[in-house]
């Protein structure tokens, strides 16, 4: 406990060679890194632990949240989508999966999470704020498909908005 952080480190990091699952000793590598402000290896860590808890949601999040804060969208994206095979239909995952993929620019993966949303909650299709946002994620893809399933059920919820008569045309001629 007294020791410097690096042979805390180093000292986890044998433990860890002995159980690869000692959350203990993950978390001591965790806090290690982040007394020396190394967040990337930290998070890294984080991961490592999490790999012998995939069930752990929660934590999954906390990891997540962290890696969009250090702009690793991509990152934060795959390992949300590890935690979607896992634990599919879960809707935080899925929230904060669309969250990340829309502000890291990652349009395939957005669409993919609105899409899914979609599917579980039918009543986000009623919704003009999500079907413009899924509608421009579509549009930004470009995924046709998504295009004309999005447009499809805007014109069908609100058949007298000019705008999204407009923009179904627009899916038609794409």
């Amino acid at each position: 406990q007294r020791l410097p952080v690096d042979s805390i480190i180093a000292a986890s990091e044998r433990a860890l060679k002995g159980d690869a699952c000692n959350s203990t000793a993950w978390e001591n590598v965790a806090r290690g890194w982040q007394q020396k402000v190394d967040t990337l290896k930290s998070i890294d860590a984080f991961i490592g632990g999490l790999a012998c808890d995939e069930r752990n949601s929660s934590r999954r999040m906390a990891i997540a949240q962290l890696l969009r804060q250090m702009k690793q969208y991509q990152r934060a994206a795959d390992l949300l989508d590890a935690g979607l095979k896992v634990v599919p239909g879960d809707q935080q995952l899925l929230d904060l999966k669309t969250r990340v993929c829309i502000e890291g620019s990652i349009w395939k993966c957005a669409v993919s999470g609105l899409m899914a949303q979609a599917q579980h909650d039918s009543a986000l299709l009623k919704d003009t704020s999500f079907l413009k946002t899924a509608i421009g994620a579509a549009q930004q893809a470009p995924d046709t498909q998504a295009f004309l399933a999005l447009t499809a059920a805007a014109v069908r919820n609100f058949p007298t908005n000019q705008a999204f008569l407009k923009t179904r045309g627009a899916a038609f001629e794409m």
